[in-house]
């Protein structure tokens, strides 16, 4: 099933009640029991989330356990409304993904034989969508997938996803959160150093960092919403990650 479809519910059910269900690049299942049994969102999710994003999209089900190795049961979920909150509130807050991809039809109850089950398709973010990250750090914070599951990507690669967006005319995105305490302020300082010396009169010399650095449009503020930061482009030349 290419993970851009619609998922067929009745023949994923088929598949999981005639112990025919496995996982692939685009499909992962998690027992998502928590601590007491009752279900809980597992922090793993969002990796799987992030690393579906950044490759081909995926479906991730909750409440299905792999139990043998390849071998998948229902396990359940008795808090889905706990559940479904949780994971609208944490997709909907920027200091912990990067952005919310998933729309209301993305997720699905579904009930098999007494128990009910979340299903929940991810979608592929587009190029000037990724890096699909988390806790705010595109560097330590982005997956992708293979068919061992999910991987963090090294740095070279989020750099070059980033690069992507500028190629696509989104080096002035402003990356949430960010600000001169994410610039590697010896390399940034030793520009403005260069800059002085061969500009001895020019007005930026007396501009604060913030500043110097919105002539460069390394900095931007949205004045539509409010949102300030580091652009792609100031990351990509003075970010420290």
């Amino acid at each position: 099933m290419p993970a851009t479809e619609t998922i067929d519910l009745d023949a994923l059910v088929d598949l999981i009640q005639s112990d025919q269900l496995y996982e692939d690049l685009n499909r992962e299942a998690k027992k998502a029991g928590g601590r007491d049994g009752n279900g809980e969102l597992p922090q793993s999710f969002f990796e799987s989330y992030s690393a579906m994003a950044n490759t081909n999209g995926g479906v991730i089900l909750l409440g299905v356990e792999e139990k043998p190795k390849n071998h998948f049961s229902v396990y359940g979920l008795k808090q889905v409304r706990k559940i479904r909150e949780d994971l609208s509130n944490t997709l909907n807050n920027r200091q912990k993904v990067s952005k919310n991809l998933l729309q209301d039809s993305d997720v699905s109850e579904v009930q098999v034989a007494d128990k009910i089950i979340l299903v929940i398709r991810v979608p592929r973010a587009t190029r000037e969508e990724k890096p699909i990250y988390l806790n705010n750090n595109p560097i330590t914070g982005t997956y992708r997938r293979n068919y061992q599951g999910d991987y963090r990507c090294d740095e070279s690669v989020v750099k070059r996803m980033l690069a992507e967006q500028v190629s696509d005319g989104q080096d002035k995105r402003i990356i949430p959160l960010t600000g001169i305490d994410d610039l590697h302020l010896e390399s940034f300082h030793a520009y403005r150093n260069r800059f002085r010396i061969t500009n001895l009169s020019h007005t930026w010399n007396n501009d604060s960092d913030i500043d110097f650095l919105t002539h460069l449009q390394g900095y931007r503020k949205d004045r539509e919403t409010g949102e300030e930061g580091l652009t792609v482009a100031g990351l990509l030349m003075f970010g420290r990650w």
